[in-house]
């Protein structure tokens, strides 16, 4: 009796405390954040811890976290410690945080419970640019066909990420049975051989991993062949009047369960909305026209050919009707080919205002031209009138022997003028120096001068002795001051030097 009572007491005792809820196998992404709950209910004196068994090292006690030099303080506990709540929560998971976690009691530094172990595991994402897909055997830029054997390979990251990706080749939204190999590198395979029917189709490898956010996937086409369509239209040059017969000529692949739609200036056209003009022959391919006229003119008809794995071509034809009649009946299309708008009036009107100014400016300039031109030209006149005063040359007439010394070289002094101006001016000095030179000889009387007959009945003024003349500005030659020899009868002229000669002004 002693013995149940004592057992009793001992289950009331380790029943006092428990868990109300302990932590779940959970998922986390590399690089996020985790949360492992634990709660205990009638806590008491009791210390709550938790374990990491991958890592055997104790991360806690209460609210007091261990620290540890890989963790970098990633670690933490929350939630309402009255409630008995302690949640462990990681930050910034990484590879190696995978593993067990459990949350333990002591008390008194004794172990009394422990909850359930609760996986914890990281996904590692895959690398970007997979997966890969690609076609065995590689031709090199060759092509297969219809009948040929290949094999569709899709590729997975090499290192796989954590966990490996599910690869599954499908089309049109079915899983194709193949392969799937994940040994040292994830990779599915799918072998057949091609058919017709196989001509333009996408095959698709989607990738399947914890770690994604969405699926990728890649895709590849074997083979296409695209539906060619031609027209051929009898006569070549139809004229008003003819029937016109056009026969779309389709090559595709498969052949089988072509549909033939025509359209006119994008309109369909059938069998139903025929009124005579037009007839179609059994399969669709041939289009009659009958009697066409200008009407039809610049007009396109289409011919649409889809196979039976839709596949699609068209070809179209622009109508040129030739008229050989006197009258030609016009569509409302016709005589609306060329209208005269708004806008092509606004264009003349700028075209002739911008020919306007243009033939303006170009008089303008012209006219500017040809007074620049006359300008220098007056101005070269000018300069050749400047040029044309010869050098000025005086010659002193050289004297006897007994007159002037030998060595007075003024007698054969040669003065050069540039200008008519120093020429005037060095002539007046020249006269006054010989009016010095005839006033110093004693031996020589002063003989008055006198005037020639010529010069009778005029008064003219007779340069004797030293003048200071007023120069004149203008530019004038020796010739335009018409500078005159007076006659001297009476006095012997080759002794009477050029200060006793009359000059007429």
């Amino acid at each position: 009796m002693i013995y149940v009572l004592l057992l009793c007491f001992l289950y009331v005792e380790t029943s006092a405390y428990s868990f109300e809820e302990e932590p779940d196998d959970t998922n986390a992404i590399e690089g996020t954040g985790v949360t492992l709950r634990c709660i205990v209910s009638d806590l008491g004196t009791m210390n709550v811890h938790w374990y990491n068994h991958a890592k055997h090292r104790y991360l806690s006690k209460d609210r007091e976290v261990y620290r540890y030099p890989d963790d970098n303080g990633r670690f933490s506990i929350s939630g309402d410690e009255r409630r008995g709540e302690f949640f462990l929560g990681i930050s910034n998971v990484t590879f190696e945080d995978a593993g067990m976690y459990a949350c333990l009691l002591f008390e008194g530094g004794s172990f009394r419970l422990s909850s359930r172990n609760a996986l914890l595991q990281v996904y590692q994402k895959p690398e970007k640019g997979f997966p890969v897909c690609s076609i065995i055997p590689d031709l090199y830029g060759g092509e297969v066909g219809p009948g040929d054997w290949i094999t569709l390979q899709c590729v997975a990251e090499l290192e796989g990420g954590s966990p490996f990706s599910r690869l599954d080749w499908v089309r049109q939204f079915e899983i194709l049975p193949g392969a799937y190999l994940d040994e040292s590198q994830p990779q599915a395979l799918y072998e057949f051989r091609l058919t017709e029917f196989h001509n333009g189709a996408i095959f698709t490898c989607i990738e399947n991993n914890p770690a994604l956010e969405m699926q990728r996937s890649c895709s590849v086409m074997p083979y296409y062949y695209p539906t060619n369509v031609t027209l051929e239209v009898k006569p070549k040059h139809p004229k008003t009047g003819d029937d016109i017969t056009i026969h779309c000529i389709v090559q595709a692949m498969p052949s089988m369960g072509l549909n033939y739609t025509w359209f006119l200036n994008d309109t369909e056209i059938s069998r139903l909305t025929a009124n005579g003009e037009y007839s179609f022959n059994d399969d669709g391919t041939q289009l009659t026209m009958y009697s066409v006229n200008s009407y039809y003119n610049h007009s396109h008809i289409e011919c649409h050919v889809i196979n039976i794995i839709e596949l699609e071509g068209k070809s179209s034809y622009l109508f040129e009707i030739e008229d050989d009649r006197a009258v030609v009946k016009l569509s409302p299309v016709d005589t609306a080919t060329n209208p005269v708008t708004p806008a092509v009036v606004l264009g003349i009107v700028v075209t002739l205002f911008l020919l306007f100014i243009i033939i303006s400016l170009v008089i303008f300039y012209k006219r500017r031209r040809v007074g620049i031109l006359h300008l220098l030209k007056a101005r070269r006149s000018s300069l050749r009138q400047s040029q044309q005063y010869t050098d000025t040359q005086r010659y002193t007439r050289r004297p006897e022997s007994d007159d002037i010394p030998a060595d007075d070289e003024s007698a054969h002094s040669v003065l050069i003028c540039t200008t008519p101006h120093d020429a005037i001016q060095e002539h007046f000095k020249e006269l006054q120096r010989t009016n010095s030179k005839v006033s110093e000889r004693p031996d020589k009387p002063n003989i008055p001068n006198r005037r020639s007959s010529s010069t009778r009945g005029r008064s003219r003024p007779i340069i004797s002795g030293p003048i200071s003349p007023v120069i004149p500005d203008l530019p004038v030659t020796l010739r335009d001051l018409n500078i005159k020899h007076t006659d001297s009868t009476s006095i012997d002229e080759d002794y009477v030097s050029d200060a006793d000669t009359d000059w007429d002004l």
